[in-house]
């Protein structure tokens, strides 16, 4: 008799997410926890938490210089999910990170566009805040393209 659950991936998730959380808290690296536990929340049906550890995914791929595979993502998985399962309140934050992996993966003018078009958006004040930081950084990355820097 099988006697998992999609409560008992969840609560796998949970711990999983409870060590990401914290080492991003204390600025440790917290490897590949992200994963599993994006993967284990997609099969609990813990879609805004799926989404959440995602994008903690996300930065773990670009941490190793995999912005293409972090684009795809996204695209392929986490805006999907925000859409299908009716989240909009995560995608103005989403759509943020996803300008700065454009910009990652060299493509400034996408970068820009993409932070951009948020402005359709109605805000709140932290979502304004990290939308301003977020084009911050894809300023950064154009500057060091400029120069000639990876």
């Amino acid at each position: 008799m099988n006697s998992e659950t999609p409560d008992d991936y969840k609560r796998l998730a949970d711990c999983f997410a409870m060590h990401v959380k914290c080492c991003r808290q204390l600025k440790l690296d917290y490897g590949s926890a992200a994963f599993p536990a994006m993967k284990l929340y997609m099969a609990a049906g813990a879609w805004r938490s799926a989404v959440d550890l995602g994008q903690d995914v996300v930065e773990t791929m670009l941490r190793f210089d995999e912005a293409q595979a972090a684009l795809n993502l996204i695209d392929r998985q986490l805006l999907p999910i925000t859409q299908a399962y009716n989240l909009p309140e995560l995608i103005v934050g989403l759509r943020s990170h996803r300008a700065v992996v454009l910009a990652r993966t060299g493509d400034i003018a996408a970068a820009r566009t993409e932070i951009s078009s948020l402005t359709r958006y109605e805000f709140t004040p932290a979502q304004a805040a990290d939308i301003r930081e977020q084009a911050s950084i894809i300023e950064e990355l154009a500057a060091q393209q400029a120069q000639g820097r990876p």
